[in-house]
């Protein structure tokens, strides 16, 4: 995590991936959601940095902002996050 000392706050535009969509079951290229943090995810985990992933495991980062380039993230069956409040 890494904080630049700005906020992302209010109802936040959020720039939906192709797998965000899908998630949020729309045709639409971004949503709205309510934020309010400094701090912010600057890249997705993988097996690497973590031991709590497998080498095989896909995370997909499911949108970004200006602010934020992770948004959120989904493991298929596993786990989604969100940097909003939702």
């Amino acid at each position: 995590m890494e904080s630049t000392g700005e906020w992302e706050l209010g109802h936040s535009r959020i720039d939906l991936t192709p797998i965000g969509k899908k998630l949020f079951k729309t045709d639409e290229d971004h949503i709205h959601l309510h934020q309010m943090h400094q701090d912010h995810v600057t890249s997705p985990p993988s097996h690497k940095t973590t031991d709590l992933l497998n080498e095989g495991d896909k995370v997909h980062v499911w949108g970004k902002s200006p602010h934020t380039e992770v948004q959120g993230l989904y493991v298929r069956n596993r786990v989604f996050t969100t940097q909003a409040h939702m």
